[in-house]
């Protein structure tokens, strides 16, 4: 099966989004290296379970070795797309605990990258890099929200 089929099984499996929603895969990919909760980030998933626990069930969250993926519904704005801030949160979360496993022992990893898939009303996959991150810097809740609400919607879902 290709990653298009079963990223379109993965957001069939949310509930169905309103006439202004969209399902979509917020994707935080350590661009090198493995990112498997055993292994390699222990502290850092310790990290990401916390900020699981303190936000609402308002997505789905599946573990790759290749990193975190959120599953969510999101609203179609005119400026791209709106989250809850419990999904901000944990991607935010998700992205900074990678830095934080490294000073606690987990293995290094390269810069992290923040990705958007989903699929435009044609069932057309896209997939936008939203926000890339340089090894060990933290990154602000508002900046990652902003990159997240900016990235660049295909055309066929652009709102007027």
């Amino acid at each position: 099966m290709a990653w298009e089929d079963e990223l379109r099984e993965r957001l069939h499996g949310l509930q169905s989004p309103p006439d202004d929603g969209l399902a979509v895969s917020i994707k935080v990919r350590p661009l090198a290296g493995c990112s498997c909760r055993e292994h390699c980030c222990p502290a850092a998933y310790a990290i990401i379970d916390a900020a699981r626990r303190r936000g609402r069930d308002e997505y789905d969250f599946i573990e790759h070795e290749t990193g975190p993926e959120i599953l969510v519904i999101c609203t179609l704005t005119a400026a791209g797309i709106s989250l809850a801030a419990a999904v901000i949160n944990l991607v935010t979360a998700s992205i900074n605990a990678w830095a934080a496993g490294q000073k606690k022992g987990d293995k290094p990893h390269h810069s992290v990258e923040l990705t958007v898939r989903g699929f435009d009303r044609e069932g057309k996959v896209f997939e936008e890099k939203a926000l890339t991150v340089s090894t060990g810097e933290d990154m602000a809740r508002e900046v990652v929200q902003k990159a997240l609400a900016g990235f660049q919607l295909p055309t066929s879902l652009a709102r007027l």
